[in-house]
């Protein structure tokens, strides 16, 4: 789960989960965020500021143990 579904560029919002301690790298679709690891079940993300507003994909975790993609989606806001 996600603690927000949208956000503006440069804001951050969380994503809840399992065995996210090994997270590497966190997307907005094909965006990289900054990732933040809070714990085994929680990382921050940033969103990017080569997105733009209006733009949506589905939020995509990388770790050492795979990937995982939510079914859903994320909108970047203007503010």
């Amino acid at each position: 789960s996600m603690s927000a579904s949208s956000g503006a560029i440069g804001s951050t919002f969380t994503v809840y989960g399992t065995n996210l301690g090994e997270t590497i790298a966190g997307f907005i679709d094909d965006y990289l965020c900054d990732v933040k690891l809070i714990d085994d079940t929680s990382v921050s993300l940033t969103v990017p500021r080569d997105t733009f507003a209006g733009y949506a994909g589905p939020i995509k975790i990388f770790s050492y143990g795979g990937e995982v993609s939510s079914s859903t989606v994320f909108t970047v806001t203007s503010s």
